[in-house]
């Protein structure tokens, strides 16, 4: 059996840990380049295509959805 690297894996090491910022309240005054979650995620796949952008982009990703209905 082989072992190689995928390339299309993002690696996390050398990512900083404040990539991901929370803007479900409201996104600040003076917000910054992000790339925005605007829809809940259902599953880790659907993290994939905002995660590609911002490493593309080099942005950190904004979760910016309102949360489901009934959990106030």
């Amino acid at each position: 059996m082989a072992v190689r690297p995928c390339a299309s894996t993002v690696s996390t090491a050398t990512t900083p840990i404040n990539w991901i910022l929370d803007w479900r309240q409201g996104a600040p005054d003076a917000p910054q380049p992000a790339v925005l979650v605007d829809q809940c995620p259902t599953s880790w796949n659907d993290w994939q295509p905002w995660l590609r952008q911002a490493v593309q982009r080099k942005q950190q990703l904004a979760i910016a959805y309102l949360p489901p209905a009934g959990t106030y």
